[in-house]
């Protein structure tokens, strides 16, 4: 069985944190929702899906673990998903507010 480094999964995982919340403050990179919500694409996901994890299967803790995993992954692509509607809601919107302040401008000098 591959070992995880605990410490390293902990870390990865804060950092993830951090890039969604960049993203979310519109300053990070572009994320697609659909990786963001796969608990199979980070490190700790292919540890937890890999073979070398059989013989954890059976235990609770690692059940519990590939649980919460999914879920914080689900919820964080869903998360990631409004955010990128809203983004192209809010632009588009802001286009329309700057469209129609140009068709008006003739009327108010």
């Amino acid at each position: 069985m591959t070992k995880l480094n605990v410490r390293e999964a902990i870390a990865a995982h804060v950092a993830w944190k951090v890039r969604l919340g960049s993203f979310l403050a519109g300053k990070g990179e572009p994320l697609d929702p659909r990786r963001v919500g796969s608990d199979t694409e980070c490190v700790l996901g292919q540890w937890i899906h890999g073979a070398d994890t059989k013989a954890l299967h059976d235990r609770p803790e690692f059940q519990d673990l590939k649980t919460k995993h999914a879920a914080f992954h689900r919820r964080s692509g869903e998360i990631a998903s409004r955010h990128a509607a809203l983004d192209t809601t809010y632009d588009a919107l802001s286009s329309d507010v700057v469209a129609a302040l140009v068709r008006l401008r003739p009327l108010i000098g």
